[in-house]
This record gives structure tokens, C-alpha cells and sequence, in this order.
């Protein structure tokens, strides 16, 4: 056997003759394992070439059009399944902007994070609170909310108004009220359960705002209080 690859004739037939036999080397004998990883690597040479193939047509169907329109089934049986194949699966994996629902909950950094603001932003939010403290509370326990849903019908919404009159007076202490209040209390929360119209529900706050001490309600208010009946 001879490893350059020629052809090895008998002395006795002459070289080219009908009875010379020809010797095979490990390249051409098939069962060789140099042959065998030679197949090998032509074959992951081949696949390397189309799939860089494949990739350099979905890059340009990608460019040129971000769907695939399909008029006819004539038009299916034309295409190439290849590069069907290969043109959803690029449209199904990209990341799209806004796929994950984020832009819903938006919440802004300078109302809801303290550390968003610099020192100068700081100190105007300092000033503000301090002025508007002498005219408003601004603490968790002089926050108004409303006891029940706002939108709905009218029959909900007298509901909601009785509600929230009734929570308002339980939020103030009873050394912040008159002491003959106590007497009057389950008549007046009897009289704002039957209150359906404007009118009404004025006179049940002014009998509250009657019954609270004048020291809970800052000067402003006093200030700007008018006549009342």
C-alpha cells in the first residue's frame, strides 16, 4: 500500500493494461478512519455554509419587509420552507418595545423618591411644606378619604357621601368636642343616614363643625368663616 495515492501495476501485465490492480490508500478506502473524519468535517463544512446561508437571507427578508404577507395558497406552495422557518422564529424571539405591559405602571421618580431630587429641589419642598402647614395638615391623620366609590350612580354616591360624614366625625377625638356632643351623637348620625339632598347634608356638616372645639381648626379658617345659620 502506498500513502501518496497512485496506482500501484504488476511487472508481469505493464502499467495501464486490462488485468493491472489498483492498491487504495487510507484516503480512498472508505472504511479508514481518515477517511471517515475527512467525510466528517466536509459535512460540518456544508452545514456551517447553510446556516450562514440561512442567515444571510433572513437578514435581508428581515430589512426589506417585518411581515410576511401570504395573498393566495399558490403563494405558500412558491415559498421556500426554509426561509419560512427561519423568518418567524426571527420575528417570534425579537424583543419588541412595550411587549411587557411596564408603560401600564408608571410611576414618577421626582413625586415618589426623595433621593431624585438635588439640594436646591430639597429645600424649595421644605419651604412649601412649611408655608402650606400653617393653613393645611399635612400629616397621615388629616388626610381626607372617601369611604366608599366615587363614580356610580346616584343612589351610591348619597351612599358614600353618609359614609364618609359619619367616618369624619369618628376621626376626631372627643376631648376636641362639646361635651354635650356625646347626647346629640346618635341623633345626628340617625340624621345623616336620611340625608339625600345638598341641602341636608349642609346642615349635618354645620352641626358637626358647631359641636368641634374652635382650637382644632387653624386660624385660616376662622378667618374666613362666614355667617352661618
Amino acid at each position: 500500500e502506498k500513502s501518496n495515492g497512485e496506482r500501484s501495476d504488476s511487472p508481469s501485465t505493464g502499467r495501464g493494461a486490462p488485468g493491472s490492480t489498483r492498491m487504495l490508500t487510507r484516503l480512498r478506502n472508505p472504511d479508514s478512519k481518515l477517511c471517515q473524519m475527512k467525510n466528517q468535517q466536509n459535512q460540518q463544512n456544508q452545514q456551517n455554509q447553510q446556516v450562514a446561508a440561512a442567515a444571510h437571507e433572513a437578514n435581508k427578508l428581515n430589512k426589506e419587509s417585518k411581515e410576511l404577507v401570504v395573498s393566495s395558497p399558490s403563494d405558500v406552495s412558491r415559498m421556500n420552507p426554509k426561509k419560512e422557518i427561519v423568518l418567524k422564529g426571527n420575528m417570534n424571539n425579537y424583543f419588541k418595545l412595550g411587549q411587557e405591559g411596564k408603560y401600564r405602571v408608571y410611576h414618577n421618580q421626582y413625586a415618589t423618591n426623595s433621593f431624585a431630587l438635588n439640594k436646591h429641589q430639597h429645600r424649595e419642598d421644605h419651604d412649601k411644606r412649611r408655608h402650606l402647614s400653617h393653613k393645611f395638615c399635612l400629616t397621615a391623620a388629616g388626610e381626607f378619604k372617601w369611604n366608599g366609590s366615587v363614580h356610580g350612580s346616584r343612589v351610591l354616591t348619597i351612599s358614600t357621601l353618609r359614609l364618609t360624614i359619619i367616618q369624619l366625625e369618628n376621626n376626631i377625638p372627643a376631648s376636641f368636642l362639646h361635651p354635650n356632643w356625646a347626647s346629640h351623637r346618635s341623633n345626628w348620625i340617625k340624621a345623616v343616614q336620611m340625608c339625600s339632598k345638598p341641602r341636608e347634608f349642609a346642615l349635618a356638616l354645620a352641626i358637626l363643625e358647631c359641636a368641634i372645639k374652635p382650637v382644632v381648626m387653624l386660624p385660616i379658617w376662622r378667618e374666613s368663616l362666614g355667617h352661618t345659620r
